[in-house]
């Protein structure tokens, strides 16, 4: 209809104006409510009710604290593992003491989120409060799991199914032993999974309501994940480049790329930025450890980690009731990790790493359960032949078999778990006699990093040293571990087997010089392993050379004295016999040095190829470290040949000290041993010189 408006108050036109009719008044009170219609399910073909937000919410609760307890009851009184010890040392280090433990991003796969993370939770609740935070993030993995399963599952099939296939897949990412295994590790993995679960979750499918708030939380969980643990960065070009060519317009693409793909790539290139000489030394590393490494993958991929695979031909049956978005998801997701393990071969880490293929595989496993399972209780519960009584009773039959199934599947996953988590020795037992016996101790050597944690703060972490890394006296390697264990430069040796094949080629080759340098103390029988505490022996003397020159001053000083600096050698100069310290219970020469007679030695008239000694200095209190030994020589012509004052020992216990002298001089007419001026008094025994 139509109708003139008011007149214009500054030129007093007036318009027509079209106006629409009024609404009857039966549509004015609105629309007639049709009753609803029931739903068909599209797969089974039977009507479908609604599901209740409680009851959606009240069934992620329950998965949420099931997984929970599954990674955290069970295996909360194990001792600290390797790894975990590693991240929450340097955790504290930055925390309490502001420094960098054992440079570990040169090393770690992973940035300072995460020992940050659980330092703080470890000064605050200890192990338990760490792990208790792993166990959480497994929840979240549950949950995330569950979501994308119900977000990417077809839009065709009925709520009430598509809330099916989420529970069923957050079930399986609960109960499977990678995802209860890796809960039960106070380590990186549990972190990183859980923030890139949730991201994934978030961005698929990309279509729908908070677009662009959902892809900046998208990208920022994803690079937490992949400060927590480098290998994400594997999913990131294949993530960005989905994101951009599905977008299905040039704007959304521009749209996807300014608030995911562009936050994601900067804060990727500045950490890079900040971390470059760090990250580039932990490429070159990468490149030449090979303990990840196996020599029958078979075993590795296949045969421990069966369940993988089960899950797999499972998600294989509901590849034909998947949509386009679900398979590409899935089968991109598990592929990217198999191939990423393909390439860099951490084969004994495919364990952790798995649990991203239950992720990516668990949605496909799932719909193919509960679509199988839909059929089968709808089948019978519309059989005619039927009565009611036999439907009710094959239901619960149904329902019977498959909660014993799923009770089977459970115990077998907290079987093969415990095997995971077993695999390491647990010192909780041993731990009364490492306390015990490390009181007073400044040095330790172990085949186990995970004791630093139970050291630390009492000892620091660099005077306990472990079998991946060791420079002693300009030596590296097992050369510096056994040249270390002969010298008894530790107050104490824990050993436990070692853990991976570094530490146990170290433990095989030190054993038998640890037998003789060193007594043991306490042996203690552990899960999976047994823990020896050694002691260093007091004065430990080898077999003497046949034919050898021997000095034991079991008859008196022998002939030994001090030599001034001015002046002639003087047998029984500032030297006396003495029991003080003796060795391999011997009594030994006792030397007060000075300033003006700084050296102790023998007139000789006879050739000499080696000379060894046992010799034990005292140093004042504000002296610590090592002493610098010389010995010295004077031929038939009176010329002076020495060592080159080379030899460093530590002071305060008994060590042996030796010179090969240079070949053909002919007889030595005077032997000597020149001592720091530190040293206050000096012992000497079993003095042994070869022809």
């Amino acid at each position: 209809m139509f109708k003139f408006t008011k007149p214009d108050r500054d030129t007093g036109v007036m318009r027509l104006q079209l106006e629409a009719p009024p609404l009857p008044r039966r549509w004015a009170e609105g629309p007639e409510v049709l009753p609803a219609q029931p739903q068909t399910d599209p797969v089974t073909g039977s009507g479908t009710a609604g599901i209740s937000k409680s009851w959606i919410a009240v069934g992620l609760l329950g998965l949420a604290i099931g997984a929970f307890c599954l990674r955290f009851l069970p295996n909360n009184d194990h001792s600290a593992y390797m790894d975990e010890v590693s991240q929450i040392l340097a955790g504290r280090y930055l925390l309490e003491q502001h420094s960098v433990y054992a440079y570990i991003l040169q090393w770690s796969y992973g940035s300072y989120l995460w020992p940050v993370v659980a330092g703080g939770m470890d000064i605050v609740g200890g192990l338990t409060m760490v792990r208790a935070f792993t166990a959480l993030c497994g929840a979240i993995m549950t949950l995330a799991t569950a979501g994308v399963a119900y977000r990417l599952t077809s839009r065709a099939l009925p709520e009430r199914q598509r809330w099916f296939v989420g529970f069923g897949a957050g079930l399986l990412m609960a109960i499977l032993p990678t995802g209860i295994g890796l809960g039960n590790f106070g380590t990186y993995d549990a972190l990183a999974g859980a923030a890139f679960m949730s991201g994934i979750a978030l961005l698929f499918p990309v279509e729908g309501r908070g677009r662009r708030s959902r892809l900046v939380a998208g990208s920022a969980l994803l690079f937490i994940a992949f400060l927590s643990k480098y290998v994400i960065a594997a999913y990131f070009p294949f993530i960005c480049l989905y994101l951009i060519f599905s977008a299905g317009s040039v704007k959304n693409a521009i749209s996807r790329i300014g608030w995911f793909v562009g936050p994601l790539t900067l804060a990727c290139a500045a950490y890079f930025a900040i971390f470059r000489s760090d990250l580039l030394t932990l490429l070159s590393f990468s490149h030449t450890y090979s303990d990840l490494k196996t020599d029958d993958p078979f075993l590795v991929y296949v045969w421990e980690r069966p369940e993988i695979w089960l899950l797999a031909a499972i998600a294989s049956f509901g590849w034909g009731y998947a949509n386009r978005q679900l398979k590409i998801v899935s089968l991109g997701g598990a592929a990217i990790i198999l191939v990423f393990q393909l390439i860099a071969r951490p084969d004994y880490d495919f364990w952790k790493h798995s649990i991203y293929l239950v992720f990516f595989l668990s949605p496909l496993a799932a719909l193919a359960l509960v679509t199988m399972l839909t059929r089968l209780f709808t089948k019978t519960a519309s059989n005619p032949a039927l009565s009611p009584a036999r439907k009710r009773l094959r239901l619960t039959g149904f329902s019977v078999v498959s909660l014993v199934v799923l009770g089977i599947l459970l115990s077998t996953s907290l079987t093969q778990a415990n095997i995971l988590v077993n695999f390491y020795p647990n010192l909780n037992p041993a731990l009364p006699a490492i306390e015990q016996n490390v009181t007073g101790a400044k040095e330790v050597l172990t085949d186990d990093l995970a004791l630093r944690y139970y050291l630390y703060p009492h000892i620091p972490t660099e005077e306990v040293t472990d079998p991946f890394f060791i420079n002693y006296q300009g030596k590296t390697g097992l050369d510096a571990y056994k040249a270390s264990v002969e010298d008894r430069y530790y107050d104490l040796i824990i050993l436990d087997g070692g853990i991976g094949p570094v530490a146990q080629k170290v433990n095989a080759a030190l054993q038998p010089l640890v037998q003789h340098y060193y007594n043991p103390v306490a042996s203690v029988d552990v899960p999976n392993g047994k823990v020896t505490i050694y002691k260093r022996q007091q004065c430990v003397v080898s077999e003497p050379t046949p034919g050898a020159t021997l000095f034991n001053f079991s008859g008196g000083i022998q002939g030994w004295g001090g030599r001034p600096v001015k002046g002639d050698f003087q047998p029984g100069n500032l030297v006396s016999v003495s029991q003080e310290q003796s060795c391999d219970g011997q009594p030994s020469l006792k030397f007060t040095p000075s300033a003006a007679v700084p050296q102790v030695g023998i007139t000789l008239k006879q050739p000499v190829k080696t000379v060894k000694a046992q010799v034990y200095i005292q140093t004042g209190t504000d002296f610590t470290g090592d002493s610098v030994i010389g010995m010295a020589a004077f031929d038939q012509n009176w010329q002076w040949h020495d060592d080159g004052f080379k030899q460093r020992v530590p002071t305060g216990r008994w060590v042996e000290i030796s010179w090969q002298l240079p070949a053909n001089p002919g007889n030595y007419r005077e032997l000597d041993l020149v001592f720091p001026k530190e040293a206050t008094t000096v012992y000497i025994s079993h003095v042994e010189l070869e022809s």
